[in-house]
């Protein structure tokens, strides 16, 4: 299992039956069925995982049908086959928390000290300013505490 990949949890605003039959039928999809991969396994109470790279422990909320955990080069591929269901009955990705950051299996227990990678101190996404304050607001807070590391 790779960890190096930015993952991604799309939350939408409802879950029609043509949102699972889009992505469940989706080239990503079955890519990962034909590799014995179940995309709706049973610990992720009806999310479609369409990723290897995560696992239960890694996520600090209880997933629903609602939930798209997706590798971030991969999410534009989920939008567009979601645009193909008809605009009256798409789903759309919840306001606010509809799109954030899955922690990496190691990224919680990591040691920043002794890294010289400056990128491994901001998980933000990059920005054009780094002091635009519009561009702070719309970074998504954390899902976890600190309290919840272990010791």
């Amino acid at each position: 299992l790779g960890t190096s990949r930015h993952l991604r949890l799309l939350t939408f605003s409802r879950h029609p039956e043509e949102l699972e039959s889009m992505i469940l039928h989706s080239p990503l999809a079955q890519s990962l069925i034909d590799q014995g991969f179940n995309p709706k396994p049973e610990w992720a109470n009806g999310a479609k995982i369409l990723t290897r790279d995560v696992r239960p422990e890694q996520l600090d909320i209880e997933l629903c049908p609602l939930h798209v955990i997706v590798a971030d080069e991969d999410e534009q591929i989920v939008m567009e086959f979601i645009e193909k269901i008809p605009y009256n009955r798409r789903p759309r990705i919840k306001p606010g928390f509809g799109r954030v950051a899955v922690p990496s299996r190691t990224s919680l227990l990591q040691d920043l000290s002794q890294s010289n990678d400056s990128e491994a101190w901001d998980s933000r996404p990059p920005s054009g300013n780094v002091s635009d304050e519009k561009s702070e607001a719309n970074v998504a807070p954390l899902l976890f505490d600190t309290q919840d590391l272990p010791v």
